[in-house]
């Protein structure tokens, strides 16, 4: 057997080991339910498919050919930026809101959990800006 995609494969048994380990904690604990069982059915799935793929040349050539595809890495690049755009505005929004409320109901919490919520999005907007200066110095 040889492995032609060993970044896939690694991932495949990663997916596996994650599978049968939340269907052992569910048997173990007792607490077998249909979430617990689906989700371990899922990772399964996508660890079987993973070293199915991994394993066979044709379908890593595939997958690697896709990989560097240069319009999907551009959607990929795309989705990620306005992913990350929508968090920071995300993390905005709730400082906002909790710090409000903390102020208005003088509850601690609230104003730490607003606080906290606006240091992450200027730590999310210096990475960015560190990010940008950087691949602009490299072009």
């Amino acid at each position: 057997m040889k492995i032609y995609n060993k970044k896939k494969f690694y991932f495949s048994l990663l997916w596996l080991a994650m599978g049968i380990s939340i269907m052992i904690l569910t048997l173990v604990n007792g607490d077998l339910n249909l979430d617990s069982v689906f989700s371990a059915a899922c990772c399964c799935i996508l660890g079987i498919n993973g070293l199915g793929r991994s394993i066979s040349q044709k379908m890593s050539r595939e997958d690697k050919v896709e990989e560097l595809d240069e319009r999907n890495q551009l959607i990929e690049l795309k989705s990620k930026r306005k992913g990350f755009q929508l968090i920071q505005y995300t993390l905005l929004c709730v400082g906002f809101v909790f710090a409000i409320l903390g102020g208005i109901y003088k509850d601690m919490i609230l104003g730490a959990v607003g606080i906290t919520s606006t240091i992450i999005w200027f730590f999310s907007l210096v990475i960015d800006w560190l990010t940008f200066v950087y691949y602009e110095s490299k072009n």
